[in-house]
């Protein structure tokens, strides 16, 4: 399967602090053991491959509007960092931003998964 990321993550990626990405939901879901090839500018001429990795984890996420988050169908209670910065994030905070303005988080609640490599 094809990930594509923006240059912000790309040296978090290699480096292995991003280990997950979160996606909406596909019509073919990724599943525990398949192929992930992660690259930088898909379909572009600046396209490079960042690595390829395997899918070990993948789990349900919604993130409300008012930031708070399930997973598997359960609110998480804890601090959601450890969460923001496996995804490549320094902190919730800025993870939100980040779904708010590439998924209009604030108007609607965004479903989808975290797929871990």
């Amino acid at each position: 399967m094809l990930l594509g990321f923006q240059k912000q993550f790309v040296d978090k990626i290699l480096s292995g602090e991003k280990r997950q990405t979160i996606r909406a939901r596909r019509k073919y879901p990724i599943k525990v053991g398949d192929k992930l090839q992660l690259y930088y500018g898909l379909r572009t001429k600046q396209c490079k491959k960042i690595m390829d990795a395997r899918c070990k984890q993948t789990h349900d996420i919604e993130i409300k509007s008012d930031g708070t988050i399930f997973i598997n169908n359960f609110l998480l209670n804890a601090t959601y960092d450890p969460i923001a910065k496996a995804d490549g994030f320094n902190n919730y905070n800025e993870m939100y931003n980040w779904f708010c303005k590439n998924h209009n988080l604030k108007k609607e609640n965004f479903i989808g998964n975290i797929i871990c490599w």
